[in-house]
């Protein structure tokens, strides 16, 4: 069972073994009910556990200070990953409905979803799924972390920048998107940017070149980028607020920046500060 949505065929069948995982965890289905019958087994008696409650929020959630205030914060990396939005900040991430609602407002640790990172993370400076493979790819420092769809470290990562040609001066990415307008894979450093070749695995041989004079309208250096699943528009953000880029204009939107609280959290129910 993997730990992403997948698409599924409308004649799918859910395997038995998968079934039989699900009864251990929640009981046999009710026979009264129609619908295909399986053998059912004993319920363990697992601890209890504090599960999130799903409801909708009606007022501002109150914040503890121990996690980052979603409505009033920049964010570290932003990625379309199984079209879900993956927001990272700190050693935290929340993970958002492709139309941006959330049950939540307390975010998950990264390392608890991704164990095989590093131990003392504190952040991550960029993340993309791969366009080839839907793999996942981290940023982190000098190195790069790529996982499988069971969340899995691939063999022989993490690996460094410098192993998909990127110079040996760089200390980081700061963003990493695949870009709606031809669904390449670009990565952004500084004031500079690379067209990554997801099938060769490196950046293409007639890069870095300088961002600000193609990608024009916000801020540069900023700190992350990603396209949106629902819009297949590139946004760009830096601190507090974002821009929607116009792929055929090759600059950003007009009305922008916005703020990115009150938009990407909009369940939080943020308000503009």
């Amino acid at each position: 069972m993997f730990p992403y949505y997948q698409t599924i065929s409308e004649d799918f069948r859910l395997p038995y073994d998968d079934t039989v995982a699900i009864q251990q965890l929640y009981g046999a289905r009710d026979p009264s009910r129609p619908g295909p019958s399986y053998p059912s087994l004993p319920t363990p008696n697992y601890p209890q556990t504090n599960r999130p409650t799903h409801t909708k929020l009606s007022t501002i959630p109150k914040f503890s200070s121990e996690f980052p205030n979603p409505c009033n914060m920049s964010i570290d990396a932003i990625a379309s990953i199984r079209r879900e939005i993956f927001v990272f900040k700190s050693k935290y991430f929340w993970w958002l409905k492709p139309d941006r609602s959330i049950d939540r407002a307390e975010p998950t640790e990264i390392i608890h979803y991704w164990p095989e990172l590093p131990k003392s993370l504190t952040k991550v400076d960029a993340v993309f799924e791969r366009p080839k493979d839907a793999k996942i790819v981290f940023f982190i420092d000098k190195r790069i972390y790529v996982f499988n769809s069971k969340n899995r470290l691939e063999g022989g990562y993490p690996q460094p920048l410098t192993s998909i040609g990127l110079p040996a001066h760089l200390d980081r990415v700061d963003a990493a998107m695949v870009w709606g307008h031809n669904e390449h894979v670009y990565l952004f450093s500084g004031s500079q940017y690379w067209m990554y070749d997801a099938v060769k695995n490196r950046v293409d041989m007639d890069y870095p070149r300088d961002t600000a004079s193609v990608w024009k309208g916000f801020p540069v250096p900023f700190d992350s980028a990603f396209q949106w699943s629902i819009d297949k528009n590139t946004y760009f953000f830096k601190d507090r607020h974002f821009w929607r880029f116009d792929d055929r204009k090759m600059q950003t939107s007009d009305g922008y920046p916005l703020s990115i609280g009150p938009f990407w959290f909009k369940s939080l129910l943020c308000r503009d500060t």
